[in-house]
């Protein structure tokens, strides 16, 4: 006895391997993303460091060169500029520097989240179309009796005989 079924009953199977996908893909990419971003964070948070070194290597020499200058009265004036000078330079070469790094990691993060989603939009397309057409030739298999398939072969016969 056949069963009738609603048109909704078509498209739970469907929805539940879509979500199977989707869980899927969330299950297995939530690592390799997050180890990116941890990456990222490393790599900056080491840059941080390094200019955080540099500025103590500055303010080092500075008070090196300040200590020095005490004993020299005729110097101090114009040490003290070039020193002033130069930390100022490192600072903003530093400030700049990082918010260019900044930029271009966010800009790299971008590009690669959405090449990932264009990837993943295409995937889950893909996929979703293989379903629909397997589900289709086995729903058509089941309906095409034998007596159908003949009829069809017969018109597909003729209409090669007619193209030629």
């Amino acid at each position: 006895m056949m069963s009738e079924h609603s048109p909704l009953s078509g498209l739970i199977y469907p929805l539940i391997n879509f979500a199977i996908l989707v869980a899927g893909l969330v299950y297995f990419l939530r690592k390799p993303l997050k180890d990116f971003v941890l990456d990222r964070h490393a790599t900056l948070r080491d840059e941080i460091e390094r200019v955080h070194a540099k500025l103590r290597e500055a303010q080092k020499r500075y008070a090196e060169y300040s200590q020095r200058l005490s004993t020299m009265d005729a110097e101090v004036a114009s040490l003290t500029q070039q020193i002033r000078e130069e930390v100022e330079s490192s600072r903003v070469r530093i400030v700049t520097e990082a918010k260019r790094a900044a930029d271009q990691i966010v800009i790299d993060s971008k590009r690669t989240s959405e090449s990932m989603i264009h990837e993943f939009r295409d995937q889950i397309r893909a996929e979703l179309a293989n379903q629909v057409i397997l589900r289709t030739e086995v729903h058509l298999r089941s309906r095409i009796t034998g007596e159908v398939r003949e009829q069809m072969t017969k018109d597909f016969s003729k209409q090669v005989e007619t193209s030629r």
